[in-house]
């Protein structure tokens, strides 16, 4: 089993090598070739593959499933059949991989360069090296980490310690294929959400310049997968050693660090660019701050809101939402207010999203319910109905303090706003005035 281990993994590593820098060089000759977005055709390019990738364990645990069969004395039969199949699934892979085509002519003029073997090898070594010196790659490195100890918790501690002792050996088959799904959905979304993302370290490399361009890529998907393999092996060692409670703790500190880190590397980017002159546009602020308050740092966050405003930019509710949810969270009710007051007066006019978050604040914050029902009425006047959720638990605290009267005005005005019919208004209202408020609150809610 030792050397078979060692052989697969000398060939996955160039596998995996290959294939980050193959897909990599395809969309950026793509979009040089089409005069495209690069960062945009890469993020797709990654988020088709990695969809279509994340299928195999859709349609492999399905087959796992549908031939594996457990007998008694804990035996499993039909895994020769299934190893069967999956050899001849690997050929016809290795056979459609000698289709692959050229990216474009640039092949041609590296040929006929005189570049040996032993020169690439060193060029990679070196391109790997001078990553390592490179603080940025140093800050992703825990981010890379952590993606290898979520594949093996996955692989050895999930299937373990949950899956097999609730379904059988049988059943890993099934519940591998719904995580399948979820991971295939989820990487089409993150292709085209990451579709906008410059490459800081690619951004000297001019597409004439092919060598050196793959030379680069070749050396950062070999970190990559250098650091995903070396946190993989770690679980597996430690797996048979630890509780499954140990392992996440362990990944949530790891995952901790990871976010830590990258965001260092999001603020020491946005510090490099505005001292170079390139100044961030909105929306790169905006999705900075939501990820500090999702991170906890709403301190950081705010600070980052004022500081973006001493320069005259005019931010949008994107920027404001998550601030304000945080501020909210934590029942800073005037903080979050005088911040939605702020946003009207010096940014874009607050939107749906915003009315929503100050609504749910200012219901489940405790403070005076009076407020909560003047921002109801303002929020309804400019066209924005209340959540029916929410809208429950101010009519509840309006009952419980014998505020009948407030609360069949502020229904009255919601349903005018709401474009409710004659008929519709006219039972919630007969509720209302006979005092069956729960029964009006579902007729409304309906």
């Amino acid at each position: 089993m030792v050397p078979a281990s060692v052989y697969l993994g000398f060939a996955a590593s160039i596998i995996w090598v290959a294939q980050g820098t193959y897909l990599t060089s395809a969309a950026h000759s793509h979009a040089y070739d089409y005069k495209l977005h690069e960062g945009t055709v890469i993020g797709k390019f990654n988020g088709e593959f990695w969809g279509m990738f994340a299928s195999h364990q859709l349609v492999g645990n399905l087959i796992t499933l549908a031939m594996l069969r457990d007998e008694e004395g804990g035996r499993t039969s039909g895994t020769t059949l299934l190893l069967i199949v999956f050899l001849c699934s690997m050929t016809v892979g290795i056979v459609l991989m000698c289709f692959l085509s050229k990216r474009n002519g640039k092949e041609d003029a590296l040929q006929d360069s005189p570049v040996t073997f032993s020169s690439s090898v060193g060029s990679l070594l070196n391109s790997m090296s001078n990553l390592l010196l490179d603080i940025r790659i140093l800050l992703v490195i825990p981010l890379i980490a952590y993606s290898g100890l979520q594949q093996a918790f996955v692989w050895a501690e999930y299937t373990k310690e949950i899956v097999k002792p609730t379904l059988g050996e049988r059943g890993v088959g099934g519940a591998m294929a719904v995580y399948g799904v979820f991971d295939a959905i989820s990487s089409l979304i993150a292709g085209r959400l990451t579709s906008g993302i410059e490459m800081p370290f690619l951004d000297p490399i001019h597409p004439n310049n092919f060598n050196e361009f793959e030379i680069l890529v070749e050396g950062a998907f070999a970190q990559l997968k250098l650091w995903q393999s070396v946190s993989i092996a770690v679980v597996f060692f430690i797996s048979t050693s630890i509780s499954l409670q140990t392992m996440v703790v362990t990944m949530l500190v790891a995952l901790c660090i990871s976010l830590a880190a990258f965001l260092f590397l999001t603020l020491k980017i946005l510090t490099e660019l505005t001292t170079n002159g390139c100044e961030p546009d909105v929306v790169t602020y905006g999705t900075l701050i939501q990820g500090l308050c999702k991170a906890g740092r709403t301190e950081i966050a705010s600070r980052l809101l004022r500081s973006i405003q001493m320069k005259g930019m005019v931010l949008t509710p994107r920027a404001y939402n998550p601030v304000l949810q945080a501020l909210f969270k934590r029942k800073r009710i005037k903080e979050a207010m005088r911040l939605f007051r702020e946003m009207e007066e010096k940014s874009e006019a607050p939107d749906a999203v915003s009315y929503k978050i100050a609504f749910r604040g200012l219901c489940c914050g405790g403070g005076p319910i009076a407020e909560a029902v003047d921002f109801a009425v303002e929020m309804t006047e400019r066209g924005y109905i209340p959540y029916t959720s929410t809208f429950y638990m101010l009519a509840e605290g309006l009952c419980a303090l014998d505020m009948e009267e407030t609360l069949v005005s502020l229904v009255e005005k919601v349903m005018v706003k709401a474009r409710f019919s004659d008929n519709e208004a006219a039972m919630v209202m007969g509720f209302l005035r006979i005092r069956k408020f729960e029964d009006g609150l579902a007729s409304f809610g309906r």
